[in-house]
């Protein structure tokens, strides 16, 4: 594999690790305010925020998880083809 396209997967990779984490701490940020709001007896609000708290993982699971999931794949198979083919099974 050339050393630009290894920069590039690495590049992309630190891009979707930085997605990943602003979602996951978007995530447990409306769960746990909604949780502390059900306490305190604002249920609609808290309602409002466990909704947010799914549209959040809806997004994760869409946009971030899926192209790391890929992303991952190309790389394996990138690593394949470079194998030479005494090599291969």
């Amino acid at each position: 594999m050339p050393k630009d396209a290894v920069e590039l997967l690495r590049a992309e990779y630190r891009a979707v690790r930085v997605r990943w984490r602003a979602l996951v701490v978007s995530f447990w940020t409306c769960a746990v305010v909604g949780t502390g709001l059900i306490f305190v007896g604002e249920f609609w609000v808290a309602a409002g925020l466990y909704l947010g708290a799914a549209l959040i993982w809806i997004l994760w699971m869409e946009f971030v998880r899926g192209p790391l999931k890929t992303q991952r794949e190309n790389a394996l198979k990138a690593k394949r083809e470079a194998v030479a083919p005494e090599f291969r099974r």
